[in-house]
């Protein structure tokens, strides 16, 4: 449970500002932070979004959505 899958998740396959907000803030519980931590200080925002649009449609995840 610490790591669900990413395939067929509703965070991946759900509204993509959901995804875009994890992977920008990282994810809090309890007001303290999880192993989902914010990658905005190592990625840049293409390779955010790169990584978004790769989970999003690899797998079963077929949104065929491009995020940019």
């Amino acid at each position: 449970p610490s790591f669900p899958p990413l395939d067929g998740s509703p965070r991946v396959t759900g509204p993509k500002a959901d995804q875009i907000h994890i992977l920008l803030e990282g994810v809090m519980k309890d007001g303290k932070a999880t192993a989902m931590v914010s990658f905005a200080k190592q990625l840049s925002d293409t390779d955010i979004a790169a990584a978004i649009t790769y989970t999003r449609n690899s797998w079963g995840n077929k949104t065929g959505e491009a995020i940019q």
